[in-house]
């Protein structure tokens, strides 16, 4: 008897990712059709289920050292595949994008998806422009209680092709995490592709990904375009989630210095916000220059 197939979408973030995982979700039972489940993610938070349509927990588990909950999961996703009939899992979320540098997350995945008979993993990843993603994820982290800044930020990421933010506990589970953001994402997945060359390793451009429509060149890994046609991907808009706007980014991370809520605002806040901003607009042509000469597009 073949061995189940588990499929990791690993984002980068900030590549319509959230736009496939709804287009996943949506057309679960179509895709089951196709030998593919794409599971719900259950937990239990203040005696309530909630249920998750992406998979970022069971990264963030794995990099937390807590395998014992992402082995949980996936036994039970192995579970559940057999009795829908279905030949392969498909896993999406942004968080696993920590492979490409915590090679602790990588092994643990390795190691249980091994226990638990699994072909694999296969891997897949999407890349931007990195000076584009940088600027999109710097904006993006405003909203998650971090302070940062813009210089420090693009200067570690020209150094080593990816800088590290620690976010807050978004989704409730008690663990606070640690994302690595692969700005020169390329770079640091052809060198993930050489180091693990016994696994299926699929890199896609951002622009490849979204034709045409997010996921549809990833899934015909998977399955015929003919059953692609069957889905519904008539209400996703990539530009949902799109990039926040510079100044809007700014006042967040001086309300965060200040330990101000978001809504409030003073004539200080403006005053910082402002300086933050000038100063950003003096760097970006400096750092974008320097991306363009170091990291690869």
């Amino acid at each position: 008897m073949a061995k189940p197939n588990l499929f990791i979408h690993c984002g980068t973030h900030k590549t319509a990712t959230t736009s496939f995982q709804k287009i996943c979700s949506e057309n679960r039972l179509l895709l089951e059709k196709a030998g593919i489940y794409y599971p719900k993610l259950r937990k239990r938070e203040k005696n309530r289920i909630r249920v998750r349509h992406q998979h970022s927990l069971i990264a963030r588990s794995l990099s937390a050292k807590d395998t014992q909950c992402a082995e949980q999961y996936l036994y039970k996703f192995h579970h559940d595949l057999e009795y829908n009939g279905c030949h392969t899992i498909l896993l999406s979320g942004e968080d696993f994008e920590n492979i490409l540098i915590d090679n602790i997350l990588l092994e643990n995945l390795i190691n249980i998806s091994g226990r638990l008979g699994f072909e694999g993993p296969t891997i897949a990843f999407v890349s931007r422009d990195p000076f584009e993603y940088f600027c999109s994820i710097y904006n993006e982290l405003s909203n998650k209680k971090t302070i940062l800044d813009f210089g420090m930020c693009a200067f570690a990421a020209k150094q080593t092709g990816y800088f590290c933010c620690p976010t807050n506990d978004t989704f409730g589970e008690g663990q606070h995490f640690n994302n690595f953001f692969a700005i020169d994402a390329k770079r640091l997945i052809n060198r993930f592709s050489q180091k693990y060359r016994n696994l299926n390793v699929i890199h896609d451009s951002f622009d490849s990904f979204i034709h045409p429509w997010p996921g549809y060149n990833m899934l015909t890994q998977l399955t015929s375009p003919s059953h692609l046609e069957q889905m519904d991907v008539t209400t996703f808009d990539i530009s949902q989630n799109t990039k926040l706007d510079d100044l809007q980014a700014e006042i967040a991370y001086t309300r965060n210095f200040l330990c101000l809520a978001r809504t409030e605002s003073s004539p200080l806040v403006e005053k910082i916000s402002l300086d933050r901003l000038n100063k950003r607009r003096l760097l970006e042509p400096i750092f974008k220059k320097m991306f363009e000469d170091t990291l690869s597009d």
